[in-house]
């Protein structure tokens, strides 16, 4: 484009002529802050729910207990007598009368059990969902060998009854 020709230039502006407004655009960031203040009001909602629900009082020294969660990243167990080598080595789920303590929560945001902590006296207290003679007895290392293999041999069966 010539340079004697301004009025082609698209560079060229002309301060004295107004621009045109243009109307505000919605944007992901205002989409994330809408969603945002909806989250935080949903959290302040189940937070004031839970300060409503009545107290929980030490059952050893009477004082008012705070609530939390147990929470572990393979599921919180409980088995009978001392921690042993084998236990941290396999797990609880290899002991014969251990199950899981936590019942609550989901596989995506992960389980936990919903408990009260004494600070007075250090001790905790939760409610079971089942009696503990209810409890689903656990699985043994043959047992999950045979679960495991049973799947194995479903899959190669299937595998030869699929037309190539």
């Amino acid at each position: 484009m010539a340079f004697w020709k301004k009025s082609e230039d698209p560079w060229d502006v002309d301060p004295a002529r107004a621009r045109a407004k243009r109307e505000p655009i919605e944007t992901p960031l205002d989409t994330l802050r809408d969603w945002n203040e909806e989250r935080k009001a949903k959290a302040a909602e189940k937070q004031a729910e839970l300060e409503a629900q009545p107290k929980e009082v030490c059952p050893w020294c009477g004082r008012e207990m705070e609530r939390g969660c147990l929470q572990g990243s393979r599921g919180v167990y409980w088995y009978p007598g001392l921690r042993t080598a084998s236990a941290a080595w396999w797990g609880p789920g290899a002991i014969e009368e251990s199950f899981q303590v936590d019942d609550e929560g989901d596989f995506l945001k992960g389980t936990y059990k919903t408990a009260w902590y004494c600070r007075s006296c250090k001790k905790m207290v939760f409610s079971m969902a089942f009696a503990a003679a209810e409890a689903p007895p656990p699985q043994t290392g043959g047992e999950c060998t045979a679960e495991l293999e049973g799947y194995f041999r479903d899959a190669q069966e299937d595998e030869e009854e699929a037309p190539s």
